[in-house]
Formats: structure tokens, C-alpha cells, sequence
């Protein structure tokens, strides 16, 4: 599924969250490369799809919308840390 939102640099319209994504890209599952680094953000949510996936949240450079989808667990996604 797919969230759309404004594009551009003016913080006041886009940012209303105070998420300020940074395009950390992703680790593949076989340890052997990383992806992504500067255009492309992955963050991992804390539900699991089921034993051996998880969702994660997908931001891209060229993308309109946050993408959700789910993956194996062994992948390298970043996490977002919330002080309560």
C-alpha cells in the first residue's frame, strides 16, 4: 500500500511528523552488500508478517509514497528509536 504526500523542501507542509527520513538504504539477507545508501530509506515496524518476516516502511528519492511491504528478518533496515 502506498501513503502519499507532498514532495519538496519546504518542512512546514511535509514534515508535519517531525520524521526527517534519511536514505540509509538496506543490507541484503546474505550479509554480501548494501544498497540504497543516499536514495532509499527502509525502517523495520515492530509487527512481524509471521516466524520468518517482518513489514517494513520504504521511502525512496523518486518515490511519491511511503511503500509498506514485509521481509525476511536477516535483512539490515534501519530503526527509528521513540522516546516516550
Amino acid at each position: 500500500s502506498t501513503i502519499t504526500g507532498a514532495i519538496g523542501n519546504d518542512l512546514s507542509t511535509n514534515n508535519r511528523t517531525g520524521f526527517s527520513a534519511l536514505p540509509g538504504g538496506l543490507r541484503d539477507d546474505g550479509f554480501s552488500y548494501f544498497n540504497g545508501l543516499g536514495n532509499r530509506g527502509c525502517w523495520w515496524s515492530a509487527t512481524q508478517s509471521d516466524s520468518d518476516l517482518a513489514w517494513f516502511e520504504d521511502l525512496t528519492h523518486n518515490s511519491l509514497g511511503l511503500y509498506r511491504n514485509n521481509q525476511f528478518k536477516q535483512y539490515g533496515f534501519s530503526v527509528r528509536c521513540v522516546k516516550d
